[in-house]
């Protein structure tokens, strides 16, 4: 399973239509994410939407997928923006501090890994509570 195809999930799912989904979306051939979404449902091992001429209804696994869909591309975004932004104070910090003397880069880089998850709660609270799913979670996350 590749992150793109979680993108195309939600989208499709968003859109309520495969179509829809393609065409405004995600900017590719229906075809090409019809099958992307059935190699999807083929390696989780379930259907996840059931299709018609009206548009694409997710099924009870679907609905699940979603919500965890949602959260892997949450975390994978900010796995990704924790390496840039651990990059970027690292070499602002040891730059500094070789320049000022006053921390070694040991040191340096002690601080930049306290900070690494800066948004990343923002962020996944943000998507959880867009959910359809939210309005029937308990502080205890169960589901309805």
């Amino acid at each position: 399973m590749e992150l793109r195809h979680l993108r195309y999930f939600i989208a499709v799912a968003e859109a309520g239509s495969l179509t829809v989904a393609a065409e405004k979306k995600l900017h590719t051939a229906q075809p090409s994410l019809s099958r992307q979404i059935r190699d999807l449902e083929y390696e989780v091992g379930v259907q996840l939407m059931t299709r018609s001429v009206h548009g694409i209804e997710l099924t009870a696994a679907g609905r699940a997928f979603l919500d965890h869909a949602r959260l892997a591309l949450t975390q994978a975004e900010a796995a990704a923006e924790a390496a840039r932004r651990t990059t970027r104070e690292s070499r602002t910090l040891l730059s500094s501090s070789r320049l000022a003397g006053e921390r070694s880069p040991l040191a340096s880089a002690s601080l930049t890994a306290n900070n690494t998850f800066g948004g990343f709660w923002e962020r996944l609270w943000k998507n959880l509570a867009s959910s359809p799913a939210s309005a029937c979670r308990s502080a205890t996350w169960a589901r309805c």
